[in-house]
């Protein structure tokens, strides 16, 4: 049997975590309803999570026994694995959140048709990722990896080619390419994370990854939402001044509207919502191109990892 040992709990450790990841949440969850750093409350969190970061990260890496155990980050694949592991995740978070968004708010789909569209990654990636974790043992992890983020990156681009005018088959196709990516990341990256860790930090280890990509899909589900309102109000402002009572555009609009017996202000109500559907969708399209960014960064972060990425010849199971 194996040897156990009762170890104190870092009840101070806890304590900190609990300030500023709470503090952390709530602004992550709060910041766009209340506008940002413009309000009293996000200001006092954002204090907050930097005060107990600083303070949680001094007491862990002086407490015998941590609750968290930081020197994981002293080992270079295991940093470079998760940070990975953890851009892509945020983007995926993004990337199917603003997608969903953009379909009920603009292209008037309901819940369950935006559903179906999103089930697209799901359903590749249940398809085809048994037969990747079958083989995942026969090629270099930062091979498979790098080739899934380059995947998800591509389908990234695709989205942003997006308009209002799209049908449901058009829709799903950047889905399906997104799952068939994701199916290649997951196995090779905790063969990276975990190839230098030793058995007896291996469940440490896990429980960090597992943090991480929690967390970092919470940036990326706030910070998406986020940009994605200040860019359209960006583009809102610009084609409003292109398209308005003194442009050509908005003057046309203007006498075919009159021609067609509708009150003024419920013709320029129908051009705000016209202009409106269109500025969603170039912010849409610049989410979509950030992330796009985001995952070639972490493409850059695989390769920089060295051998060796698992232990043995099999394949890596998955946590």
């Amino acid at each position: 049997d194996t040897e156990t040992h009762r170890l104190p709990l870092d009840r101070m450790g806890m304590v900190l975590l609990i300030v500023w990841v709470g503090s952390l949440q709530v602004l992550l969850d709060k910041g766009n309803e209340l506008d940002w750093f413009n309000s009293g409350l996000i200001q006092a969190l954002a204090v907050a999570v930097v005060m107990g970061f600083i303070l949680f990260l001094i007491w862990e890496l002086t407490e015998k026994h941590p609750l968290v155990d930081l020197t994981l980050f002293s080992v270079r694949n295991f940093t470079l694995g998760v940070f990975a592991l953890a851009f892509m995740f945020s983007t995926m978070m993004a990337i199917n959140l603003i997608s969903t968004l953009w379909m009920q708010t603009e292209l008037g789909y309901t819940a369950q048709w935006a559903g179906y569209v999103a089930s697209g990654a799901g359903i590749m990636m249940l398809v085809t990722g048994p037969v990747v974790g079958r083989n995942a043992h026969r090629f270099d992890p930062r091979v498979l990896a790098s080739t899934a983020l380059a995947i998800m990156a591509a389908s990234a681009v695709y989205r942003s080619r997006f308009n209002s005018n799209l049908d449901f088959g058009t829709l799903i196709v950047p889905q399906f390419i997104l799952g068939f990516g994701m199916s290649f990341m997951f196995v090779p990256v905790i063969g990276i994370i975990m190839g230098n860790i030793e058995p007896r930090r291996l469940a440490a280890a896990a429980a960090m990854q597992n943090f991480m990509r929690a967390m970092f899909g919470s940036f990326g589900t706030s910070l998406s939402v986020a940009m994605w309102s200040r860019r359209e109000a960006l583009h809102h402002s610009q084609l409003a001044d292109h398209a308005n009572t003194y442009s050509a555009p908005g003057h046309d609009f203007a006498q075919s509207m009159a021609a067609a017996g509708m009150p003024q202000d419920q013709g320029w109500a129908l051009f705000d919502r016209i202009l409106s559907v269109q500025t969603y969708t170039l912010a849409m399209s610049d989410v979509s191109l950030m992330c796009a960014g985001v995952l070639i960064a972490a493409l850059v972060l695989v390769w920089l990892a060295r051998p060796p990425f698992r232990r043995g010849t099999g394949p890596v199971a998955m946590d």
